[in-house]
Parts: structure tokens; sequence; C-alpha cells
């Protein structure tokens, strides 16, 4: 009987946390500068696991801060090194992230080989943060958040040779966020092409990673801030060409509102950002990256009235 309540109380205890309860942690310790790790006992506990949570999110809090001033691969490998190696010396790491701390380092030292990147190196490196954030959300037990970060805190050294064609969203939603972070970042043109309204992009007619062709008139048009792709709607189904594949290809049209466009690239579920959809996005699937626009129609000019 001894064992089953103390399971019990075990399992009240992680019970009693409640999201604002977490959300002041996280406050508290961001303040702080510093990371807390909670003792629980019984390392298969639910309690154990919420205190191993609370210490990689807390990590991937410190690691995804903002970098003032670094602008290229090895800026980031530095400025990123230098900060897990205070945080490493400070201690309050909960100590079962050991072993998965050099594999982290490794990781930022390597960001300087890898040239596929030097267009969204600050992008990438907060993925590599919010991998630790995505395993301890995903994770049910510690050996899982373990395995799963040794498993996906890694960078491929031939980027197109890691990617692969029609996945089903199933099997989407269980690649590590830095690999579906890197396929939108495409420098090839698939092979063949589905042609899809808007709507049927929507409704999911389509598998992740295919080449597809659609058309209609841009809603919007615009550089995003965070990470420079150039932006577009139509249909509610959002587009983006990455700032890499924008430099290579110079004469690349840049859709704006008003233009009735074709559009060609790859499907791409961008699951980042479920949270959106209700109030925000009216679908997660996007064309990203679009690879190739042709325009079919200018906008229609601005009348004299709505010109003044």
């Amino acid at each position: 009987m001894r064992p089953l309540l103390s399971l019990l109380l075990c399992a009240a205890a992680a019970s009693s946390w409640g999201t604002g309860d977490l959300k002041d942690l996280a406050d508290a310790q961001r303040a702080a500068r510093v990371i807390v790790a909670p003792r629980a006992k019984g390392p298969g506990s639910a309690q154990r696991l919420e205190a191993l949570r609370r210490s990689a999110s807390a990590l991937a809090d410190r690691l995804e801060a903002p970098v003032p001033g670094a602008q290229s691969l090895s800026d980031y490998s530095s400025a990123l090194r230098a900060r897990l190696s205070e945080l490493r010396r400070a201690g309050g790491l909960d100590p079962a992230l050991a072993p998965v701390l050099p594999q982290l380092d490794a990781l930022y030292a390597s960001l300087p080989l890898k040239s596929y990147a030097r267009e969204f190196a600050g992008p990438l490196s907060e993925a590599i943060a919010q991998e630790l954030r995505e395993a301890s959300r995903r994770s049910l037990t510690e050996p899982d958040l373990l395995a799963r970060l040794r498993r996906e805190l890694v960078l491929p050294d031939d980027l197109e040779a890691s990617f692969t064609e029609g996945i089903s969203v199933a099997d989407w939603v269980k690649l590590g966020l830095i690999k579906r972070f890197l396929y939108k970042h495409r420098l090839s043109r698939p092979k063949t092409y589905a042609t899809a309204t808007p709507a049927e992009l929507k409704a999911g007619a389509l598998a992740v990673e295919v080449g597809v062709e659609t058309s209609g008139t841009v809603s919007d048009g615009h550089r995003a801030h965070e990470d420079q792709d150039w932006c577009f709607t139509i249909g509610g189904v959002e587009m983006e060409i990455p700032p890499e594949w924008i430099l290579s290809h110079p004469k690349l049209h840049l859709p704006a509102a008003g233009e009735t466009v074709k559009v060609r690239g790859w499907t791409y579920y961008d699951n980042y950002h479920d949270d959106e959809i209700p109030g925000g996005r009216p679908t997660a699937w996007e064309i990203h990256p679009a690879q190739d626009v042709e325009v079919l129609k200018p906008a229609a000019p601005l009348s004299a009235g709505t010109a003044q």
C-alpha cells in the first residue's frame, strides 16, 4: 500500500501546479536570470518530469534571448557557446540535462560550418532553443525527453540531402522543430507540381512537402521583420519567399496586394503557430518556400479619389 500511496501523493502534487503558477515561476526565473532546478524524488514520477520540463524550458528562455549585434553564424556560435558555458558554471541546471549540454555546445560550435544557413542564422539559433522547449512540452517521461533532445539537437551537413517529399501530416507533426524549420529553406525546386486552389490547400488536399502550383489575387505583401521572408496571402493561404531564395534569384517578382499571380513552390504545414489559427491565420497550410511567381494580372491602378 505504501508505494501506491506515494504515487498518489506525487500525482496530487503535480496536479496542483496550474498554468498561472508555471507562468509566474518562468517569469521569476527570467527576471532573476537564473535557472532553478527544483528537487523532486522518484525519477519516474510526474513531479520529477515536471521539474525537468521547467528546467529545460528555462534553459530555452535563456538561450533564445536576443544576441545583441550578432549577424553571422560565427557571431551566434561564439555568443551562444559563451552563454551556455556561463549557465553551466552558475549551476542550477537540472542534473538530468548534463548529458545534453555537450551535444548542445557542439551544435553551436558547428554553426559556422553550415553555410546553407548564412541568411537565417538568427532564426536558426532561435529554433535550436525552441527545440528544448518543445521537447519538454511533448515528452511524457524523463527518458523520453532526454532521448528526444539527443535525437533532435543536430544539424545536417548537407541540407538538401536531408529532405524528403510527400510527408503525411501525422508523420510531419512527429518531426523535431529544427527539422521542420529547415524544410522552409529548401534550395531545390520540386520535380513535379500538383495544381490546387487555395481552398483545396486549406482543406489538406495535398501532403506536406510536395510541389504545388496555385493562383489567385494577392491580398497582402510585406517583408517579415523577424526573418526577412517576403510574405503574401492568396485566398487565406500564407506564402513565403525566404531571403536566401530572393538573393539567389534577383529577378524574382515579389507579389504585392491586388496582383493576380501564379505561384509555384513547396507545401508546408506550419504547426509552430497552431494557437494563432482561431484568431489570426485561417490555416496552418502554406506554400513555403514559394519559389516562382508569374504575374497574370497587375494590380488595378488607384483612382484619383483613392490616391488623394
